[in-house]
This record gives C-alpha cells, structure tokens and sequence, in this order.
C-alpha cells in the first residue's frame, strides 16, 4: 500500500466507528488498557492505539495483547483459520542527500504490517491470554496524584466549569466531590491538563478558541486522545464526555486524510510531555512503533 492508500485505510476505519457512534478514545481504556505487544512488552503509540481500540471493541476481545502471525508461530501458537488481522503503521525514514548541496534529511515513509488479538489465536503460552481483573477506581489515586503534582501545573477548584485559560496558563476545574466517581474526575482533569501543553512554553500547539472552528476542533480532538492514552496508562475507568464534537471531528477527519495522524501525533507528543519524568531516557518518536512484520 501507498501513503495514501494507507491514510485513506486509517481515516476510513476511524471515520466509520464514529459514526456509528463508537468513539474509539472513550470506551475501550475504561477497562482494557493500553494495547500492547505481547511477545515485546512494547506498548503501541499514537494513532496505532486508536486502531487496536476499533478492532478491541468490534472484536469484543478481553485483552488488549497484540503479536503478528509470525510472533504467534514462533511462540508456540497459531491464529485460528478465518481470523481478520488489524493494520498498524510504523515509520520508516531514509537518509537523503541533495547532490547540489550536499544537505543531507530524512524521508519519512509510511509502512504496515498486520496483528492479531490474542483471542483470535489458539495455542499461546497462558501468559500471553490470562485476564488480570481491573480494580475500579473508587477514591483518590495516589499514583496520579504524585505524577499530577510533579507536573507543577496551576490547577484551581471551585465552580461549575472545568476548561483551561491559555491566556492566564490557569486550569480550572469543580471540586472532586461534584463528579459521580473519581474516575470522571481525573479523566476531565488530564483532558485539561493535555490542553495546558499546548502552550507556547512547552508543546507549541495552536490552541484554537473560537467554538465551532476547525482549529478548536482539532484541539478538542488532541486533548480527548491525549486524555484517553493517559488514562489507559493510569488504569483510569473515567469517560470523557465531549461527544458534541464527533461530527466536527467527521467533517476534520473527512477533509484531510492526514488529520488523524497529526492528531494521534500531537497528542502522543503531549502525553510523552507530561510523562517525561516516568519515562526518563525514552528516545522514541511519537509514531515510532516498534516493530515490523519480519
């Protein structure tokens, strides 16, 4: 497949699920998590999260464990006969030099590969297909607490209104006790705080503010795929409620094959951000996943 043969697969598999009302960054990391592979441990990036979560949910698989049929022979198993795989992407740059100038770069080029769940395999090592019972988040969660304060950001509460003030770098948000459970607390809260990076001290992102415009849409749609990589990671079982954006985000996604992978990209870009101290000396690109099919 081409680039864009390959943009249009991927915009087209995103685009259906929304509008068929399955918004791939709010279900599935409620209780599945992030998708991983499971023979590497290498947790999937960007918009190769938002991929497996389609296939997850359409698939109604347990776990969020991926490998590719090779993966699956070399460890003992097999995917079953009649099994669909899912596309994922990975990019691969080559070195470039202009013979006039001598100026060397890099040419990103888009290339896939093709995994299947765990659940569409038979024969894999029990470690690979065990289902480990997610405890549901009642009370306050000291892990996101401690990473929440060492991120420094100015969070306030009080009020009726959760958003994030770019002119006043302020985020602002109702006390914990106004949401129905803590979940819906942190995952409002990380929404806003992926928006805080988009400043111009640390991420750069423009931050559209006018309602209703492609920029403010692209935003949102940043902020609620950030919100949802951080959330998987946390193990955070909130829902993010900003489904008035979906058709606005159809009409986006629809308009520019390559908008989903900006998306996915900035977002990824915001989380690696936020998450820098956890993942102190990770040299990964935000859509560089690890690995092909061999």
């Amino acid at each position: 497949m081409r680039n864009n043969e390959i943009a249009e697969a991927v915009t087209s598999t995103l685009v259906s699920s929304l509008e068929a009302g399955n918004v791939p960054w709010v279900k599935p990391w409620v209780s599945l998590g992030s998708p991983v592979n499971v023979t590497t441990g290498k947790s999937y990036r960007g918009v190769n999260t938002l991929l497996l979560w389609v296939a997850q949910t359409k698939g109604n698989f347990p776990t969020s464990r991926w490998l590719t049929f090779k993966q699956a022979k070399a460890s003992g198993g097999t995917v079953r006969k009649g099994e669909k795989g899912t596309l994922v992407i990975f990019w691969k740059f080559l070195d470039r030099e202009d013979k006039a100038t001598g100026e060397k770069s890099k040419i990103p080029l888009c290339r896939h590969y093709t995994v299947f769940n765990v659940d569409q395999c038979e024969g894999l090592p029990e470690k690979y297909t065990a289902v480990k019972e997610i405890p549901p988040v009642t009370d306050r969660n000291e892990e996101i607490d401690t990473f929440l304060a060492s991120i420094k950001a100015d969070i306030s509460h009080g009020g009726d209104v959760a958003g994030y003030s770019p002119t006043a770098d302020k985020i602002v948000m109702p006390l914990p006790g106004q949401f129905s459970d803590m979940g819906g607390y942190y995952a409002t809260l990380l929404h806003e705080l992926v928006h805080w990076t988009g400043n111009a001290l640390r991420c750069k992102r423009h931050l559209g503010e006018r309602f209703g415009s492609e920029s403010y849409a692209v935003e949102e749609l940043v902020a609620e795929i950030g919100s949802a990589f951080l959330c998987a990671r946390f193990g955070v079982q909130g829902r993010l409620q900003h489904s008035a954006y979906v058709q606005s985000w159809v009409k986006v996604l629809r308009g520019d094959k390559q908008a989903i992978f900006a998306a996915s990209r900035l977002a990824q870009e915001a989380v690696d951000y936020l998450t820098r101290v956890l993942d102190a000396g990770s040299t990964e690109s935000p859509e560089a996943n690890q690995e092909g099919e061999e």
